[in-house]
């Protein structure tokens, strides 16, 4: 995951792995490490059983850089984020 070359091997890999599960666990820790516009392409490569927490997190970490760049004023987090 920290070497940004193996990254479209890693995708691929985590495409075809049938355990939803360590998938869901693998894009999780990716979501990290990818810019933002990628972010969706590696959820979206989730069996949608599995989806949810790495759909969440896409979006906490897209408010939290919202909020780093001045974009989000901190007193309208709570609305941008659920649960």
């Amino acid at each position: 995951m920290e070497t940004p070359g193996a990254l479209p091997l890693l995708f691929e890999a985590v495409s075809l792995e049938p355990d939803g599960p360590l998938a869901s666990g693998v894009v999780g820790e990716v979501l990290e490490r990818v810019p933002a516009d990628e972010r969706e392409r590696w959820v979206r490569i989730l069996d949608p059983s599995v989806r949810a927490f790495s759909e969440r997190r896409a979006r906490v970490l897209g408010v939290l850089e919202s909020l780093r760049q001045g974009a989000v004023p901190a007193d309208s987090v709570g609305d941008l984020i659920d649960g």
